[in-house]
């Protein structure tokens, strides 16, 4: 009987490294049985299924965010989605997909997936590494913000939710602590392979990450991105482009952390309990050192974001620079006059 492993990246949980290694190690997949898919993007690989997974079993590829930057067509685009995983299931028994989207699919979708494989008698399995609640909210809303977007900060995409969802279709769905996941010999890559019957050793040399930033560069983005997003009622932004304000992740700092008045402390500790009752101590977190407010801006962090500026679009120096006189707690005894400096610079000197 052929089988499917659907993996369902939950955010930040090294779901890049794992699609990378399975990628790089087609060969050595190959020796155990598995293969995993190959889908395309503008004739390069995307290891990430998540937008042929959104064209395969939802109606809502059009306003998907890539889809959107790219000005594709979703009629060709599913063609070819449908191509490439035919292909897939035509030359192994065993194939893996993954995407990182998955868990926000609505109810109708989620029964397209499991009745698309059950009408052609595939077995699936639906395996999914999760981080805890407060890290979980934390890492999709710094996500969010760096693909363009304003800070959503919501708990009805809290894990409990999502992971609740998932198993309202799938009631079979194996669902793992990402932190537990990390204690493993091999790491969270080796960890996910080890659950699937892989235990032949993976070459992770390859395998890349997707670095947190600042808590200063994601509130300055966070106010861009608010006032002028990328994407918007499904529509590209004439003004934004991809990665236009990546210069800002240069900033140091303390991690990016949502606030107690973003996220009410009672209703996480809900969730808290719930994973941990249902899945485990590896859920569990401790909400002590959640602050209270964003973190302040040093004279260095400063002049790391005057120096950024010089690498953004035009028009959105404004914007920075509007961040800094309304919204940005500043240090006791730092100064502002860089970026002041700067943006006088971008406009009358350049």
């Amino acid at each position: 009987m052929k089988e499917v492993v659907l993996h369902v990246g939950f955010a930040k949980t090294a779901s890049t490294s794992i699609q990378n290694a399975l990628a790089k190690n087609r060969d050595t997949l190959a020796k155990t049985g598995f293969s995993f898919a190959r889908f395309t993007l503008g004739g390069r690989e995307i290891t990430n299924h998540s937008l042929a997974l959104t064209y395969l079993f939802t109606d809502r590829g059009a306003t998907h965010h890539v889809h959107v930057k790219r000005d594709l067509s979703v009629a060709d685009e599913r063609a070819r989605a449908e191509k490439e995983l035919d292909a897939a299931l035509s030359q192994s028994d065993k194939v893996i997909l993954s995407g990182e989207t998955v868990q926000f699919f609505l109810r109708e979708d989620l029964e397209r997936i499991r009745d698309y494989f059950a009408e052609r008698k595939i077995k699936l399995r639906v395996i999914g590494l999760v981080r805890p609640t407060l890290a979980f909210l934390t890492s999709l809303s710094q996500q969010l913000v760096k693909t363009g977007a304003p800070l959503q900060a919501s708990h009805q995409k809290s894990p409990a939710k999502l992971m609740r969802h998932l198993i309202e279709v799938f009631p079979d769905a194996e669902l793992y602590s990402f932190k537990d996941a990390c204690q493993f010999p091999s790491g969270p890559v080796g960890f996910f392979l080890h659950q699937i019957g892989i235990d032949t050793e993976i070459h992770l040399e390859d395998a890349q990450d997707n670095p947190a930033w600042s808590d200063n560069a994601v509130r300055l983005c966070e106010h861009v991105n608010s006032f002028a997003p990328v994407v918007s009622k499904g529509r590209l932004n004439a003004l934004r482009k991809e990665r236009d304000l990546h210069a800002f992740s240069r900033i140091k700092g303390p991690r990016f952390a949502l606030t107690k008045a973003e996220l009410r402390s009672d209703d996480l500790q809900q969730e808290i309990d719930w994973m941990v009752s249902h899945y485990g101590e590896g859920f569990a977190e401790d909400l002590a050192g959640q602050p209270v407010e964003p973190h302040e801006w040093q004279q260095q962090q400063i002049v790391q974001a005057a120096r950024a500026m010089d690498s953004i679009p035009l028009h959105l120096v404004p914007l920075v620079y509007n961040y800094f006189h309304s919204k940005a707690r500043i240090a006791q005894g730092a100064r502002i006059r860089p970026i002041v400096d700067m943006a006088h610079k971008c406009y009358f000197e350049h």
